[in-house]
């Protein structure tokens, strides 16, 4: 997509800590679906901002402090996963915004989101992880090296090397355009030096330290992959799709890293095979030619059907915005779509129907 941004979706800002949250949101009501990036920006959500608030929710993406467009500059101390958690509730109640939201994570934005699904009190009603970091998978060496206090490295250097890690993600959706937007913070000192901090706190004991309690979470959680991720690798995916409850693991074939930008549409078919594997049941499908998503029309069903609907709390789901699309009317409709089958887990409701562990994959056409 071009690296402008859509006239639907604005920026703004607001205090924390002294400091300007910067944030991309859409102006429209509905259930909030909160949004976390890592060693980006929030700049990796904007494909899909559009279509979130069509679907009727309201999309927020936040910048981290000192990355992004945000203020203040962070530390190791202030850029560990705890810490970046308890900002990011101190950010939500800066924004008014109570009752159930959805979190969406990507990379290590992942992990701050599984941290405040098990830890932090907020209210959520389902997670979706995005190429995210699980287990012990990173911190990736690319960035891992910009961590080590002994590593000099020039800003002309620093943003070689992000512009090599973001051409590297993007896949074959890499341009010189969207390479220059999604590297432009970093040409801020403050922003280099707040990024290095976080790669120097980045230690998947935060993940590790995390799994008992993601164990017993019955919430529902989703992870949407680019199958072609050089970074975080789809076998850590896998791996969390199998041991933890209420969870699907939606395959993106042909994307990365960022596969909100480097999914791209195939050509049209009409296909569905299982199998089975390992106890596990997979399945793959592609698009029909009535509706032909790329991945920001898989992640907007996923969150808004899975995610938002499909809530253990039935009352709660009524009393919501989208109660209406917890119809039979309305999730027909969205089970009638490729997406509806490939991340339906039996929800409907907030009932929860889980018979083993289920992981699919679709294609996209054009």
């Amino acid at each position: 997509m071009s690296a402008t941004m859509p006239p639907c979706v604005r920026r703004a800002a607001i205090p924390v800590d002294g400091d300007a949250a910067g944030y991309l949101t859409v102006d429209r009501d509905g259930p909030t679906v909160l949004l976390l990036h890592g060693t980006y920006w929030s700049r990796v959500w904007l494909p899909v901002l559009g279509g979130l608030a069509e679907a009727g929710l309201r999309p927020i993406a936040v910048d981290l402090p000192g990355l992004g467009r945000s203020g203040g500059e962070l530390t190791t101390d202030t850029a560990t996963v705890p810490a970046l958690a308890a900002w990011v509730r101190r950010f939500v109640s800066a924004m008014g915004l109570t009752g159930p939201l959805a979190l969406g994570g990507h990379d290590i934005g992942g992990a701050v989101a599984q941290h405040l699904l098990v830890h932090d009190g907020l209210d959520v009603s389902g997670l979706a992880l995005v190429n995210s970091v699980l287990y012990d998978s990173w911190p990736a060496p690319h960035v891992a090296r910009f961590g080590d206090p002994a590593v000099a490295a020039t800003a002309a250097e620093l943003l070689d090397a992000r512009r090599q890690a973001v051409a590297a993600a993007l896949t074959e959706a890499a341009t010189d355009e969207l390479v220059t937007a999604y590297v432009d913070p970093w040409t801020d000192p403050r922003v280099r030096r707040s990024w290095r901090a976080l790669a120097g706190a980045a230690d998947h004991r935060y993940t590790l330290d995390l799994v008992p309690l993601l164990r017993r979470c019955r919430t529902p959680k989703l992870l949407v992959w680019g199958v072609d991720d050089r970074f975080e690798n789809i076998g850590y995916a896998e791996k969390f799709a199998a041991e933890m409850p209420c969870t699907e693991l939606v395959r993106i074939p042909g994307a990365g890293h960022i596969p909100t930008e480097s999914a791209r549409a195939g050509s049209p078919a009409s296909w569905a095979t299982s199998s089975r594997r390992s106890g596990h049941r997979y399945r793959m499908y592609s698009a029909t030619t009535r509706y032909r998503p790329g991945f920001a029309s898989a992640f907007i069903r996923a969150v808004s059907t899975e995610v938002v609907i499909a809530d253990a709390r039935p009352a709660a789901v009524q009393a919501s915005a989208l109660s209406r699309c917890a119809t039979s009317t309305s999730w027909n409709r969205v089970s009638d779509t490729v997406i509806g089958h490939a991340v339906s887990l039996g929800w409907a409701g907030g009932t929860t129907r889980r018979r083993g562990h289920r992981s699919r994959s679709w294609r996209a056409s054009a």
